[in-house]
Parts: C-alpha cells; structure tokens; sequence
C-alpha cells in the first residue's frame, strides 16, 4: 500500500491529541519522570552496602563515603542498570500507547489493552531495544571504521591542510560524515516498526526485526520523512525549553514535553504502519479483548 505523508502527520497528531492520546501523554510524564529520578539518584549519590556505623577504613579505603557522587565509570555502570530497570516501568506504556493508537479508539484506552500479554510484550520490547541499539552501534562504528581508514590510505599533509583550512575542504568533511551516517540511518528507518510488531501482533524479537524490514522496503525515503522531522523539530523544542527555564523547573518542562512528543510521534508512526502493513486493526486486537476477558 501507498504512504502519504501529509494525511499520515494529519491522522497521526489527530490521534496523538485525542483524549486516549492525553491519557497516554500523563502516563508517559509519570513513567519518565520516575525514571528520570531512578537514574539520577542511582548516578549522583553512593549508598554503602554496609551499615551506618562501618567505618570507612573496613569498608575499604578505594571506595567513595556515603553521599558523595560516583566516580564516572561507577557512574556510567549506574546508569546502564538504572537505565534497564527504568525501562521496566516505562516500556508497558510504550506497548499501550502502540496498541491503543492504531486502534479506533479515541476516548479510552480499553483494558485488554493493558492485560493481554503485558509482561511477555515488555520484555521483548525491552530486550529488542537493547538489540537495536547494539546493532546500530556496531553498523555506525563498521561504516566509520571503513571510512576512516580509507581517508587515512589516500591522506597526505597537503590534503589534510586544504581539508581544516578552507571552507569546500571542510564542506567535504561534512558530506563525507553525513555519508558514512547513512548506513545506520537505514538501518533505524529499516526497524522502525519493530515496537508496533511486538505489541500489536504478539511477535518476538528477531520476527519483529525481519518483519518491519520487509514492510518498510519501499517507503524509506518517505518514513525517513516522518520520522527525521519529528524527531528534530522535538530535539529543538527540547534543547531550546532546557536553555530558558531554571534548572528544577526544565526538567519537568522538559519530561512533559518529552510525553507529549512521544504521544504525537507515536500516533504518527501508527498511522504509516496501518497504511504500509494494511492490517485491520479490529481483526489484529480483537484477540486482547478475547484472551483478556
């Protein structure tokens, strides 16, 4: 089927803003804000193991004293924990709202939703997203890897002089790094809807995978449209809101515009996935409401 990109944003933000879509928005304010408190305790202050009066030479004289921050790779193992137990509070909304999006409802979010294979949908989901991430690490670090040692092969001093000093040579660094970004780029549009296919059609995760491959060959171009756009206009509007307000306060501007971006991007994405799959949403869910009665 065909992908339109102008009624794909219309149906998809009128979805977003519906009153399913500003319950959705609360959810995923609540959820992100519990797990944006989770990781920053979890990276600013060290809680000993032992007890309040084990002095500090039998806990052992390397390890940091109760209330001072972590050193940075303490810190960044952390938040990598942090991070993955965060996820198991804020993933279960993700497989609601993709649900609860392509569906025709507007006014609720029914309950099915929410009790049909939660937990087996959360874990794959989770485990999905670590795999995604860890492919694309690996495409981005092979292709610049690739790219890097080609210049290196052909480089000479004269080169990379005009390269730093005049404007086309750092013109051509630029578009060269765009270049080498393509790949993983492709890959991400490539998997986009790795997330619908495990909530919506109960798959695991490499069926997801291969699934959402195989639907969006042909429309790249387009849903790299929507979601590029998107994305850029949310990071902007996010960068610019935690420039303006004080501290306390843009973190929870911040988080809220967070919730309603994913709500909008989600509905968004919805859409392109019931006009590129062509599933029928009634038949794909009618399962949940079956299985969870």
């Amino acid at each position: 089927m065909g992908l339109h990109v102008r009624h794909v944003i219309r149906e998809g933000l009128s979805r977003g803003t519906a009153r399913s879509g500003i319950i959705l928005m609360i959810l995923f304010f609540l959820t992100t804000a519990v797990q944006t408190t989770f990781v920053w305790l979890a990276t600013s202050t060290y809680l000993p193991l032992g007890t309040v009066a084990t002095p500090p030479a039998a806990a052992g004289a390397d390890l940091p004293l109760a209330g001072t921050e972590l050193p940075n790779a303490l810190a960044f193992q952390a938040s990598v924990v942090a991070s993955f137990a965060g996820g198991l509070v804020t993933i279960p909304v993700q497989v609601v709202a993709h649900r609860t999006l392509v569906s025709d409802w507007r006014t609720k979010i029914p309950e099915e939703y929410v009790l049909y294979r939660l937990g087996r949908a959360t874990l794959h989901l989770l485990v999905g997203s670590w795999v995604v991430f860890v492919l694309g690490a690996l495409i981005f670090l092979l292709s610049a890897g690739i790219g890097i040692a080609g210049a290196v092969t052909v480089m000479t001093v004269m080169a990379s002089d005009w390269l730093v000093a005049s404007w086309p040579g750092r013109a051509l660094v630029v578009v060269s790094s765009l270049v080498l970004l393509l790949p993983t780029v492709l890959f991400g549009i490539g998997i986009v809807f790795f997330s619908q296919e495990i909530a919506v059609r109960d798959k695991g995760v490499r069926d997801a995978l291969v699934e959402s491959w195989r639907l969006t060959r042909g429309h790249r171009l387009r849903l790299g449209v929507l979601i590029v756009g998107p994305l850029l206009l949310h990071g902007l509007l996010g960068t610019v809101l935690s420039l303006l307000l004080t501290d306390a306060l843009s973190q929870i501007v911040v988080v809220a515009e967070t919730a309603v971006g994913t709500v909008l991007i989600q509905g968004i994405m919805a859409v392109a996935y019931l006009e590129v799959s062509g599933i029928d949403p009634a038949s794909e869910l009618t399962t949940r409401r079956t299985d969870a009665g």
